[in-house]
């Protein structure tokens, strides 16, 4: 019996130093850890190439102080800050922006009145900053308005006024049927920006003037 039992021990050796590899069982999968894909390079910024404006370009909008208005039109010198810009991308990938400038060194330009805006009901084509009437202008306001040229003749669709230098711009038609969506009517903001640029900015001129004495 000693002799089967030492027999026993030398076939199976001993097992404190065995390494076993569990291996998957039929029809288990493996998970297999693979690298994450790497990191695509950001594209480059496109290039932005100035090109003229598109032909048959016109300014759908303008703005300017009023020198003349009758019943069938209106006129104004343009003055602020009124540009549009066209961005095309093209199949090479480069875009191609042009900018329109609204030119101030220009005469008055003159504007047929739409035929809603003839027969004095708010345009279809009006929003909080260009819905009064032309019963609402007077000469030297600061409006802004619309321009269509689908005739070939320049013509205001809607208009708005923004300053009354020296007065108060009136509600426009928005402010009146309460259709507006801002915090406050056009009228109120209108004229809230052109006290503090008749009265306040100089007040606070000639505080720093009367401090540096």
């Amino acid at each position: 019996m000693p002799h089967l039992v030492a027999l026993i021990l030398l076939v199976a050796g001993p097992t404190a130093n065995r390494t076993t590899t569990a291996q998957p069982q039929q029809g288990m999968e493996v998970p297999l850890l693979t690298p994450p894909p790497p990191k695509a390079a950001p594209e480059p910024p496109p290039v932005i190439v100035e090109v003229p404006l598109s032909k048959g370009f016109y300014p759908s909008a303008y703005q300017g102080q009023i020198v003349s208005v009758t019943a069938t039109s209106i006129a104004i010198k343009p003055c602020g800050d009124i540009r549009f810009i066209q961005v095309g991308k093209r199949p090479n990938g480069i875009v191609h922006k042009a900018t329109y400038v609204q030119d101030n060194t220009r005469e008055p330009i003159e504007f047929a009145l739409s035929q809603e805006l003839r027969k004095g009901i708010e345009s279809s084509r009006a929003s909080i900053d260009t819905a009064h009437k032309v019963a609402d202008l007077r000469v030297g306001d600061i409006v802004y308005l619309y321009n269509d040229r689908a005739t070939g003749v320049d013509t205001c669709t809607a208009i708005g006024i923004r300053r009354r230098p020296g007065g108060k711009v009136p509600p426009s038609q928005d402010d009146l049927n309460k259709t507006y969506h801002y915090p406050s009517r056009w009228d109120d903001k209108c004229n809230a920006e052109q006290f503090i640029e008749e009265v306040g900015m100089p007040a606070v001129n000639n505080l720093g003037l009367w401090f540096l004495r």
